[in-house]
């Protein structure tokens, strides 16, 4: 008697993101079989999908959880009976939360000591410009 191929239980661990070589070796049969049978019956579609709908639910989650973290470090900082050290703290929470990119310089002495540091914030899209413009300055590109 012919020994079937559970597929549904292949098609299920495949969505999850079982890779077809790992799922071959599980089921024994070739990888080449579950790549034909996933892309004929649309399941590369489907995992597809299933991975943008949670990008997408993760993304405004993170957003909501941000906005929500702002909030409340927007009433610490406003907050008159604060103390300076907590207000201090929010507001570096803020600039952590709120994706900005620290970037800082150090201009050392002959003995190693520094002798000024130079600080400046910038938005994550900057930083890909800046990385862009290094590459250029430096000849890497």
């Amino acid at each position: 008697m012919a020994k079937t191929t559970p597929w549904t239980e292949i098609k299920a661990e495949y969505l999850k993101g079982v890779p077809p070589k790992e799922l071959a070796e599980k089921y024994k049969i070739k990888a080449e079989r579950i790549h034909t049978k996933a892309n004929k019956d649309g399941w590369t579609a489907e995992k597809n999908s299933i991975y943008e709908n949670l990008r997408d639910e993760t993304t405004e989650y993170i957003k909501k959880l941000t906005q929500k973290a702002l909030k409340t470090l927007e009433t610490i900082i406003t907050d008159d009976e604060a103390e300076d050290k907590d207000r201090v703290a929010a507001s570096r929470a803020v600039l952590d939360v709120s994706g900005l990119k620290s970037s800082k310089q150090e201009i050392t002495g002959k003995d190693g000591a520094p002798l000024a540091v130079q600080k400046e914030y910038i938005l994550p899209e900057e930083v890909k410009e800046f990385e862009e413009h290094y590459k250029k300055i430096t000849g890497e590109i």
